[in-house]
């Protein structure tokens, strides 16, 4: 095992998110990724499985232990080589496809040891249909995910070819985030984050809309109009339909909270510079964007003159999305002393995903459903742009009642089809 080096601050967070679970919720942490096998692909299960194991040798983050015990200096630790991986053949049926997942996804991981991933090869009468990968979010995030694909294909298309090594590691991003000479970069981003920590932020949990304080609600929805919308109104403003769907849920927000800044957490991929932006890793962070400052927040001015702004306002928030999470922590901590705490209004996240599954309807919901976990803000709306087709939108939230949420979502979809200033 080599010199232990500091956690990125995209682990960091992760970290931080987590450390406080129970042990019967540590798997909410846990991610998926489901790569299928064609059937004409010809390749042997053993075969799939090889390439699977070809991973870890590029990547250092698949070899990774953490060293936890220091809550205030947490490290990392990469092995030269994994004794062991949790990963295996297996036969399953259509029906039993689902179960077989949910099953791997909810067994905890243990940080102190590696490997913190498990793999199975899904076999139908023998042949490979496709390979899940279950992993801790501290070791992979979804971008990662599509990087590990992409390179299981291409051992699987040329086995035995050794592919070189990643050029850019955790330990790498970690020691370049504490460079001395990013101070200027560390006092813009103290700066900004003071700016947000001294804002009122408006809130969801007033009476009117308060639940049980330990209940979890979610909506889901699932809309090809919406979409539709969506895109044409934000080629009219020449903004990307994220930043459109994130002003639709922002100004739904502000219509059901009481007085303040509605404070809108971000997640921010922190895929901007490179070389960080092919790192295999976790470097998700949540920023934090004041949407409703501003003559143009006000709830008279139009919606796409307010969807402008928010995209404008998002942008600022990315550029300070790299942050180490415990200095912003003490930062926020010192500001706040003597005042309420500091809570955003809400959480967004937007992601790109594969086409809506076979035999699903364009519009449905919002239909309430099992929450996705409880790990994080307790309003957070989860959107996913569906192969350019459709869009998903799962607001989770905690301490609101079904109603407040369910109405939230279906304001934000009201402005998506343009129904709603």
């Amino acid at each position: 095992m080599n010199d232990a080096a500091p956690l990125t601050y995209g682990q960091l967070s992760v970290w931080r998110d987590v450390r406080g679970l129970r042990r019967d919720r540590r798997h909410e942490a846990n991610t998926q990724a489901i790569w299928p096998i064609p059937d004409c692909a010809g390749h042997t299960a053993e075969q799939v499985a090889a390439a699977v194991l070809t991973l870890p040798d590029r990547h250092e983050s698949l070899r990774t232990a953490y060293d936890l015990t220091d809550p205030y200096a947490p490290t990392q630790h990469v092995l030269p080589a994994l004794e062991h991986v949790d990963g295996s053949i297996t036969e399953c049926a259509p029906e039993e496809f689902d179960a077989l997942v949910a099953a791997l996804a909810a067994e905890p991981f243990d940080l102190g040891t590696a490997p913190t991933w498990r793999f199975r090869v899904v076999t139908r009468d023998g042949a490979p249909r496709a390979v899940v990968l279950i992993q801790h979010h501290i070791t992979a995030d979804g971008w990662s995910n599509g990087r590990l694909e992409a390179d299981f294909r291409e051992a699987l298309a040329t086995p035995g070819h050794r592919p070189a090594d990643a050029a850019v590691t955790p330990r790498r991003l970690a020691l370049w985030q504490r460079e001395p000479a990013r101070r200027a970069r560390h006092e813009a981003l103290t700066a900004y984050w003071e700016r947000v920590f001294t804002a009122d932020a408006a809130t969801l949990h007033t009476p009117a809309n308060a639940g049980p304080p330990e209940s979890a609600v979610q909506f889901s929805a699932r809309s090809r109009a919406a979409y539709a919308g969506a895109r044409r109104q934000a080629e009219a403003l020449s903004i990307p339909v994220s930043s459109l769907v994130l002003a639709a849920f922002a100004r739904s927000v502000a219509e059901a909270a009481g007085e303040g800044t509605v404070i809108a957490q971000l997640m921010s991929s922190n895929r901007f510079v490179p070389p960080w932006n092919t790192l295999v890793s976790s470097m998700n962070q949540w920023t934090a964007a004041a949407l409703n400052e501003g003559a143009l927040a006000a709830p008279s001015t139009p919606f796409p003159s307010f969807a402008a702004h928010v995209h404008t306002r998002g942008l600022l928030a990315y550029r300070h999305g790299m942050y180490d999470v415990d200095e912003m922590d003490a930062l926020r901590d010192k500001l706040r002393g003597g005042r309420t705490p500091y809570e955003a209004t809400c959480a967004f996240n937007f992601l790109t995903g594969a086409a809506p599954p076979p035999g699903t309807g364009p519009e449905s919901g919002p239909d309430p459903e099992v929450p996705f976990s409880r790990i994080g803000h307790p309003c957070y709306l989860r959107a996913t742009d569906e192969g350019g087709d459709t869009l998903h939108l799962r607001l989770r939230t905690m301490g609101l009642t079904d109603t407040a949420t369910r109405d939230v979502l279906l304001g934000t979809l009201a402005r998506l089809d343009g129904n709603r200033s």
